[in-house]
């Protein structure tokens, strides 16, 4: 979506970071979101996204740019590319992410992050491809400290719903807030920690966003909520919305947070949007607004803009959640890194010209404190020196044992608290906006699926209700299944109509009950030859309006492969593997999952498979992790259920083949015993790679602890 932006010494958070020995070196990556397609792709150093290239923004910094405007999976290679270049081998990055960044860099390590990287050299090409690194070693994932996210689109957001946005724009479609949530598992960051940043100064679109809003996305997603579809949440001062609650907590109302995701800075004081001016102040983002016929809104460039909360939070991500505890004086290193104390000292003065509340400066002052900004530090008597050194000394250590605790179990078997969204296999995904701009009717869109196959049904349906909830009566007059083309112009001959029934049958649950339902099957509307997005155009009247809501579904075409039902259970290596079933006619990286359940019905675990398969018939192996049944202490048997899967299609769009589904329970497994199962904890390289570096931030922040006076 829009860019992070603001002064350059609002960009503390990446000035804090600190030295490493010289065999390694640390890089400060900046993934933007939506953009009018301006910048260099894959030239790292080109930061007329942000702003001046000469702004200090952190240590090493590079810009990794796309083009802001196509599919996330069209255009994820580019951010795999630098997280290649710059993360692997003795090389670790810090991640600052905005709007639609937040989408890539989650997407990228939900799909991609547990799979076979070359080691690279730091060096890229003209295309920001880097050689590999001597020997061509690999390892798994990248090397990634941790996710800053500043107005985080993840969860889409209702202005493309709504169509505030021009749809044809590829991003545009994927930020409909049930299609960015079904794209990729958001729980699974490979355990890295993802800090978000919310802002609530929300004004030209807030009618059309639920709860606190940014202007440009709401709370649920800037605030990582989890669920199908968003929801309405707010600052604490606001009565009657759910409070969005800062740290992991669950919501007010219950709704989790994202696994690996923590509210850093919630925006009480209503300051912050989510665009505005860049880095040196001069740039300006653009919304386009149907709504006012085609006609172009900027946005001031004195508002107060995303990096500023990223400085003027509560407290700066990198010190508050523990992810800058670093030496405070190292070993000479080529890499010119920069060290914590060496923040600009007119940071303070320069941040206040933007006149934010007086909270958001009480934060940026202790935050400045607590970084140790050289004008500062200067100052500083000894026992206040010791007493930062002790702090950074325990947010490492808190770092670490964070991971370890997190990585007791392989990313493929999760504990099922970790994945309440996922629980279900067609959760229930619904969205709710005005009738029209004037109307006081709501007018809620629901769908069981977003990837649908030629042959499956997905199931549609609308309802109208006033703000207080009471029921309106209303009914579909009008509608129409369309091709949605990358430019946008749907062919008039892929046009099929659509059938909405409010009668208790062909899917409708319950006659007369205000609820009308459609079903939708690609093949039985001739689209079953289809590969993309179909967009469900609605004409809908209550008793004064006639409004224009829309679904959009991805349809995949013909499955690649075919689950047969078949499953076994066995021990394996101190774990129970049930063995799934699999004809698979396309060879390819498969995705598969299945949800486990006690003999209670209580969900114990979410498993997930991710590799290549040949073609023919073979068993795909969902691992429940030894640990996890000797924590859990699950009741045997176990429920093996719902297993979906996809064949995965690396850089384009759709980005998937999707299988046919297997509902409900498949399989039940023997009376085990819990302690035929072992209580070793999970182990690989890429674990021992971040508890090695994580310990050596310890030891770092250990040795500057003993060395203040």
């Amino acid at each position: 979506m829009h860019r992070l932006v603001s002064s350059r010494h609002a960009l503390v958070l990446f000035s804090l970071l600190v030295s490493l020995p010289a065999f390694a070196t640390n890089y400060s990556l900046w993934i933007h979101g939506r953009s009018a397609g301006t910048t260099q792709i894959g030239h790292y150093d080109d930061f007329s996204k942000w702003g001046s290239a000469s702004t200090s923004a952190g240590v090493n910094k590079k810009a990794v740019n796309w083009d802001g405007t196509s599919h996330i999976s069209a255009s994820n290679a580019l951010i795999r590319n630098a997280l290649d270049c710059f993360c692997t081998g003795p090389n670790w990055c810090y991640v600052a992410a905005h709007s639609a960044g937040d989408l890539q860099i989650g997407y990228a390590l939900a799909l991609y992050g547990s799979s076979a990287r070359h080691v690279k050299n730091a060096t890229p090409n003209a295309s920001g491809v880097c050689g590999d690194a001597s020997g061509s070693p690999t390892q798994t994932g990248w090397n990634i400290e941790w996710v800053d996210v500043a107005g985080g689109a993840a969860g889409g957001s209702e202005l493309a719903d709504d169509g505030t946005w021009l749809t044809s724009e590829p991003l545009v479609q994927d930020l409909v807030t049930t299609t960015a949530r079904a794209m990729y598992n958001h729980n699974s960051t490979q355990s890295v920690w993802f800090y978000m940043f919310a802002g609530s100064k929300g004004t030209y679109y807030s009618g059309l966003l639920p709860g606190q809003d940014d202007d440009a996305v709401a709370y649920h997603s800037s605030g990582a909520v989890s669920g199908s579809s968003g929801g309405s949440y707010c600052n604490p001062s606001d009565w009657f919305c759910n409070d969005l609650t800062t740290g992991t907590a669950a919501c007010q109302g219950g709704r989790a947070k994202w696994t690996n995701h923590t509210v850093q800075f919630r925006d009480d004081g209503e300051d912050f949007k989510h665009s505005g001016s860049n880095w040196g102040g001069h740039g300006r983002d653009r919304l386009q607004d149907r709504r006012g016929h085609g006609r172009l809104r900027a946005v001031s460039p004195r508002r107060r803009t995303w990096a500023a909360v990223v400085a003027g939070g509560a407290a700066l991500i990198a010190l508050s959640a523990a992810f800058v505890a670093r030496q405070t004086a190292g070993p000479a290193s080529a890499t010119a890194e920069v060290d914590p104390r060496d923040a600009p000292p007119d940071a303070p003065a320069r941040f206040a010209a933007t006149q934010p509340s007086p909270r958001a400066r009480q934060a940026v002052a202790s935050a400045q404190a607590l970084a140790g900004d050289a004008g500062a530090m200067a100052g500083a008597q000894g026992e206040d020196a010791r007493a930062q050194a002790e702090a950074r000394l325990a947010r490492a250590k808190d770092k670490l044992e964070r991971y370890r605790e997190a990585t007791r179990y392989p990313p493929g078997s999760r504990p099922a608290a970790e994945e309440p969204d996922r629980l279900r296999l067609h959760e229930q995904a619904e969205r709710t906006q005005p009738l029209t701009q004037d109307s006081p009717t709501q007018v809620t869109v629901g769908q069981d699926r977003t990837f649908v196959t030629a042959d499956e049904t997905a199931r549609l349906w609308v309802r109208c209700a006033t703000e207080s909830g009471a029921s309106v009566a209303c009914r579909v007059s009008n509608a129409q299944v369309s091709v949605v083309n990358e430019d946008g112009a749907p062919p008039v001959d892929r046009r099929a109509p659509l059938a909405f029934r409010d009668d208790g049958t062909l899917g409708d649950a319950t006659a007369d009950d205000g609820t009308s339902t459609a079903l939708l099957q690609p093949q039985a509307l001739h689209l079953g030859d289809v590969s993309g997005t179909l967009r469900v155009d609605l004409e809908v009247t209550d008793s004064r309006d006639v409004g224009h809501p829309f679904f959009t579904l991805v349809t995949t075409g013909a499955p690649p492969a075919t689950l047969t039902g078949e499953v076994t259970d066995a021990l394996l290596g101190g774990s129970l593997a049930f063995g799934v079933g699999i004809q698979v006619q396309t060879a390819g990286q498969y995705v598969l999952h299945g949800r486990v359940d006690d003999a209670k019905g209580q969900p114990v675990a979410y498993l997930e498979f991710n590799d290549a398969l040949p073609a023919g018939a073979t068993q795909v192996p969902l691992l429940l992790f030894g640990k996890l049944i000797r924590d859990q202490h699950p009741a045997f048997p176990l429920t093996l259920r719902d297993v979906d899967g996809f064949l995965l299609l690396p850089d384009t769009f759709p980005d998937r083949r999707v299988l046919a589904s297997l509902e409900g329970p498949l399989h039940q497994t023997a009376r085990y015993r819990e302690e035929q199962f072992s209580d070793a904890e999970w182990t690989s390289e890429q674990k021992t790679r971040y508890l090695q570096r994580f310990q050596q931030d310890v030891d770092q922040a250990q040795a500057a602890v003993d060395g203040a006076p």
